[in-house]
């Protein structure tokens, strides 16, 4: 999601996002074509990303950007 507001000669944009990944692994060693030493691995993650910009035109040419 995001969120832009002008404020006077400001503007602020804000943004903001969540993922989430679920991986169910296996590895295992192969030699002379017998398996062994299987290893499950189960990894569950959470994402969370958050950003904040101020960014203000100056001389209409350029723009100074202050990152939060």
């Amino acid at each position: 999601m995001s969120f832009k507001q002008k404020f006077g000669k400001y503007l602020f944009n804000t943004s903001a996002s969540y993922s989430y990944n679920q991986s169910d692994l296996n590895f295992s060693t192969e030699t002379n074509q017998t398996e062994s030493g299987k290893i499950e691995l189960l990894n569950d993650g959470n994402y969370i990303n958050f950003k904040a910009v101020v960014d203000r035109k100056i001389n209409k040419i350029s723009a100074l950007l202050r990152r939060i």
